[in-house]
């Protein structure tokens, strides 16, 4: 796909450029987390679904599992940089599942008991994450940056589908969807300075599918109430107050 230490003499050549189109795209990922946390606290719902939230979460911790490659194989300042920010990320990840595991069992299975529910969601976390693995392995990605991008893509399906059986805003937010849009612009523009793929046509167009499924999530969420029937059942019962 590219060769990694030419990609790394490309980032020390065009440093400044790629770490400001970087800093967009990093920025509107912590908004898009503050703004998942603020509305899960406020509402009672889960906002970011389970398949994102550990899709993202694996991709973290995976990077942060190789720091020997990182530190000692390659010993490069992006890698090293990276392995700091992700430090800070992965535990925000960890709350968004958490919520998931706290938020999400009245909505989903509220046939189960509280314990069952979350040990299904851990079971979740492992299978996907392992699933998550086998095809960054497969993709030979090695420096993480399709992956990212396919992070930033991975809300956009889960959210229409969250919409769709909500049949409401609630646990959404334009602004949510918005950030997808900046955090893909950004990195197709960092990414163009580092190898001629990720100006392919095919890259091209995947980020051009990010951008139009934001927008489509967007148009959704303006047409939907902001209260689905049965709201205040699921701030209600979703909790762990319900053990039994």
């Amino acid at each position: 796909m590219y060769d990694p230490h030419a990609a790394l003499e490309a980032i020390d050549s065009h440093t400044l450029s790629i770490l400001l189109f970087y800093a967009v795209a990093v920025l509107a990922g912590f908004v898009y987390f503050i703004e998942a946390i603020r509305l899960t606290i406020s509402q009672k719902v889960y906002a970011v679904p389970l398949a994102t939230a550990i899709f993202i979460f694996a991709h973290d911790l995976s990077f942060l599992v190789y720091y020997d490659k990182w530190f000692n194989q390659y010993g490069h300042w992006w890698c090293k940089a990276w392995w700091f920010v992700l430090l800070i990320t992965v535990p925000l990840e960890m709350l968004l599942i958490y919520f998931v595991a706290r938020y999400g069992r009245a909505e989903t299975f509220p046939f189960l008991k509280q314990k069952g529910f979350t040990v299904l969601v851990i079971l979740a976390t492992v299978g996907l994450s392992v699933f998550w693995l086998l095809v960054k392995d497969a993709i030979n990605d090695e420096l993480y940056f399709v992956s990212f991008a396919v992070t930033v893509f991975s809300p956009l399906p889960f959210s229409t589908a969250l919409m769709i059986r909500r049949q409401s805003r609630q646990g959404q937010s334009v602004l949510m969807q918005l950030t997808q849009i900046p955090q893909a612009l950004a990195l197709l523009a960092a990414y163009s300075f580092i190898d001629s793929y990720f100006y392919s046509p095919i890259f091209i167009s995947f980020i051009l599918v990010i951008v139009t499924w934001a927008c489509v999530n967007i148009w959704l969420l303006r047409r939907l109430p902001e209260n689905s029937p049965g709201a205040s059942d699921l701030a209600g019962h979703g909790s762990y107050s319900q053990t039994g």
